[in-house]
């Protein structure tokens, strides 16, 4: 038996799950991402959240191990949060590309890096609640 989840029409297996925290769906968690590297913002469609990763739905895919520069953007988020990051997996569906990408907090490259863990879980709280609302 496989895990399955289905994203607004496609289905995403997970042969092992081995998240320690579930993810949350969020419409309203927007990601702009940046390549290291590159000064070209891209906007990505968010699949899921919590404090440790997010997945996206991308125009173009992105390369693994890539670090990548995230700005996490709420409604009920008193600014954006960024964080650095690093592409776990890709994988095209149809015409576009789930990526999912590990927050790398305590990265050399993070500014901040003290203050970016508390801040994932309270971006991760905010979403499981409005979530189970």
């Amino acid at each position: 038996m496989t895990n399955a989840k289905q994203y607004s029409g496609l289905l995403i297996n997970h042969a092992s799950d081995r998240r320690r925290v579930p993810r949350y769906s969020s419409e309203l968690l927007t990601v702009q991402l940046r390549r290291r590297g590159s000064l070209r913002q891209v906007l990505a469609a968010t699949l899921d959240f919590n404090r440790f990763g997010v997945a996206v739905l991308s125009a173009r895919p992105l390369n693994l191990d890539d670090f990548i520069y995230l700005e996490l953007s709420y409604p009920e988020q008193d600014r954006n949060l960024s964080v650095v990051g690093v592409v776990h997996n890709c994988v095209r569906q149809q015409n576009q590309f789930r990526c999912g990408i590990r927050f790398r907090p305590q990265s050399s490259l993070q500014k901040h890096p003290e203050r970016v863990e508390p801040e994932l879980l309270a971006l991760e709280r905010l979403i499981a609640q409005a979530e189970s609302a």
